[in-house]
């Protein structure tokens, strides 16, 4: 069994409450640093959301 670093497991956890804030029509803040990966996460997430 692959064992997931925490901050992996902080990258999965935030996804899921963004997730869950889209599907209940609620608003949300990704607040992180210059170049952490924000914008990348919000298209992954339209992207499945569009594909579902």
């Amino acid at each position: 069994m692959t064992k997931i670093n925490p901050a992996e497991r902080a990258s999965i956890e935030a996804l899921e409450q963004l997730r869950s804030c889209i599907d209940k029509g609620l608003c949300f803040r990704l607040e992180a640093g210059a170049g952490a990966g924000k914008q990348s996460r919000i298209t992954y997430v339209e992207f499945t959301s569009y594909s579902l």
